[in-house]
């Protein structure tokens, strides 16, 4: 595609005009890099009126290499009379950024990374998972009770852990360990009150009329066994359930949404959650 081409598309998230060299153009090959890539289109106007570039490619080639460490290819096209620089940047494999500052690509705009942004994205570029990084919180902070539940429920799927070892140690086999400190799974699974070190770690119900009509709602804490067991509780008590009966007397609940499969959707919504992200998970129930 050439540089009449991609100026006819207009600017969009993987393309930029810039008039002329400023930090602008630094923190959009930034962005660039920091997303899907993107062509910046330098001596081209915002609405796309061509102004042309007159400075010098390496000196341009050099300041973008020593300003985001980067090396993308550079070319000219000329339209009439006037040069427009054509910057191809690639998605980059480590972050990158513009004089201590991360930028991303939001549409058409290049806006700053914020803290929980960033924290996503170096644990992507990382390869490292938030929930298998080391807490904050102490071995004090979990529930020992919940700890010796679980490994008595999955017993036989975990042969290899005594019931009756210490928690460190059980800890230690199921990978909940790093350096010798919880890590944040460890925390969210049997934390006494995990929401002391991670606010988000919670889920609120709220039960509507309407789409904008709230009833009453309810914030639910705790570790995420006590999570999916209470939120169970609430949404019960707001569907409907049936009886019917088997044989002499046996009486069978029928309910409005089968509970298993709700269960299931519970877990998976904590289990799968984007920590990182400072928003709670939210169950809407309507009636």
């Amino acid at each position: 595609m050439d540089v009449s081409d991609l100026i006819k598309k207009g600017e969009s998230e993987t393309i930029e005009f810039k008039r002329e060299l400023n930090d602008s153009v630094y923190k959009t090959l930034s962005a660039f890099a920091n997303t899907d890539g993107g062509i910046l289109l330098l001596g081209v106007s915002n609405d796309g009126k061509v102004f042309g570039f007159s400075g010098d490619l390496d000196s341009l080639a050099r300041s973008i290499r020593h300003n985001l460490r980067i090396n993308p290819p550079i070319k000219v096209e000329e339209i009439g009379e006037k040069k427009v620089v054509i910057i191809d940047v690639s998605k980059s494999p480590v972050p990158i950024s513009f004089k201590g500052r991360y930028y991303k690509r939001v549409g058409a705009q290049t806006v700053e990374m914020g803290w929980e942004d960033l924290q996503r994205f170096f644990l992507q570029k990382s390869g490292v998972t938030w929930d298998s990084l080391p807490s904050s919180a102490a071995l004090e902070d979990l529930d020992e009770e919940t700890i010796r539940k679980f490994v008595h429920m999955a017993r036989n799927r975990l042969p290899y852990i005594n019931e009756n070892e210490d928690v460190e140690s059980i800890l230690d086999k199921l990978g909940l360990l790093e350096d010798g400190k919880i890590t944040n799974a460890a925390l969210l699974l049997f934390g006494k009150e995990p929401q002391r070190y991670y606010i988000q770690a919670k889920v609120r119900i709220g039960r509507f009329k309407d789409p904008i009509t709230i009833i009453d709602d309810k914030e639910i804490g705790g570790n995420l066994f006590t999570q999916v067991e209470e939120v169970m509780k609430v949404i019960m008590s707001h569907i409907g359930v049936r009886y019917e009966f088997e044989g002499e007397l046996r009486r069978k609940e029928i309910w409005d949404y089968p509970l298993d499969a709700l269960r299931e959707a519970i877990i998976n919504a904590l289990i799968h959650r984007d920590y990182t992200d400072p928003s709670n998970v939210q169950i809407k129930i309507f009636r």
